[in-house]
This record gives structure tokens, sequence and C-alpha cells, in this order.
């Protein structure tokens, strides 16, 4: 949804880009049984053989009683969908996280059989008025698995100390506005949309107490977090 009548473009439509693109890897990678759930488990310190708590159970019952309970303007199918499955009957038959992704992993094949082809390339981003729900314009874009995957491998460096941050590109840089650090620096008034003042942030880094990008202390880890 958007606050304003208009919908990103350019260097501003970038992060939804990514963010589609990012979801479309991993919905693919889900349906060919690609990720491995021990990682996921181990990361955060989870035992996947490990039976759920009656108390849990119940929550999970409970979120599905509101799901039904909620207005709808989808038409009924008369064709059983994977929602129909009493949620507690799941986690009673599927009773562990292991079991559970495993029940998962199954259902993404039963659903898209043909794994990344039953899966079409064609994203769509579709923006609308946050107060009344009208729509304010549709993107559509194909998807890149090339353009992702160099992204996600890019980005993974830096988080494993790969390599050094990087300050935002010029395009992006309208985003310091919105830095913990603006108003550190000299000349950081940004016209709203101007994309002339660009180049002013460059200069501006340069002219704090004289020191460059590398001396000023956590600005690479704050630039890097903005503009990746």
């Amino acid at each position: 949804t958007r606050g304003v009548k208009t919908i990103p473009k350019g260097a501003a439509f970038r992060p939804t880009l990514m963010q589609l693109m990012l979801y479309q890897l991993l919905l693919s990678e889900l349906a060919t049984n690609k990720v491995d759930a021990d990682t996921i488990f181990n990361r955060y310190s989870l035992d996947s053989n490990t039976n759920f708590s009656d108390s849990f159970i119940a929550q999970i019952g409970s979120l599905n009683e509101i799901y039904y309970d909620a207005p709808s303007d989808l038409p009924e199918s008369p064709e059983p969908q994977a929602s129909d499955q009493d949620p507690i009957q799941v986690l009673l038959t599927h009773n562990s996280l292991g079991s559970l992704w495993t029940f998962m992993i199954q259902e993404f094949q039963r659903t898209l059989p043909n794994g990344i082809d039953s899966i079409g390339n064609v994203l769509k981003a579709e923006y609308r008025d946050q107060t009344d729900g009208t729509i304010l314009g549709i993107k559509t874009f194909l998807y890149d698995h090339n353009v992702i995957s160099e992204y996600v491998d890019n980005e993974l460096r830096w988080w494993r100390g790969e390599r050094e941050a990087q300050g935002v590109i010029v395009e992006e840089a309208y985003k310091c506005r919105i830095s913990l650090y603006d108003g550190r620096f000299e000349d950081t008034k940004f016209p709203a949309e101007d994309e002339t003042a660009f180049p002013e942030i460059v200069a501006m880094i340069s002219i704090h107490a004289g020191n460059t990008l590398d001396t000023i202390p956590h600005a690479p880890v704050q630039i890097e977090y903005k503009g990746r």
C-alpha cells in the first residue's frame, strides 16, 4: 500500500524488484526441496524432534477459527483445498518441526509437481492506496535468476565479512536523508525527489571534519544497510 498517489520508479522500485524475485527464488528452492531444514533448525537452536506442546497446538487451532470467521469475497470451491485440513489434526499427525517440514515439502511437491517449471516467470507488483484500497498502478517484470543470485551472493559476502561495506550508488543516494548520520554532515538539505542533489552527497562525506568514509565511525555499516 502507498501513502502517496504515485508508484515507485527507477531506483525506488529496485527494493520491490529484488523482494519479489527473492520470494520467487525461495519458492523455487522449497518446491525442489533444496532448502536444508537442519541449517535453519541449528541456526535457531531448535530441536526438530521435540513434540509440540498442547498449548501451542491449541493456539494454532484458535488462529484457524479466526481465519474461517473472517469475511471473504472468494467464491466457494467444490474441490477440497489444502487449507481445508484441520490444523490441529495436521499438527497431531506431524507433531514436531522435522515431521512438519517433511509434510510441507510434500505439499509443495504436490502443488507444484513440475518443480520450477510449475512456477511462472512473470512477477507483478500491485500498488494500492492505503486509505481506500484503490489501485494506483501495476508493474510487471520477468524473473531473472542470474540477477537475484548475484545480488544474494554479494549480500551474503558482506554479512559473512568477506567484503567491505559499500557506499550507496548515486541513484540511491536519496536514502541518506533517512540515515542516522543525516545532520552530521554539512549541506545535507535535500530537495524532495530532486535527483540533482545526489552528487552533493558524495561531497558531504568527504567534508565531515576532513574525514573519509573509512574513518567515520560506523558509517560504512550504516550506509551498507541503507543502500546495499
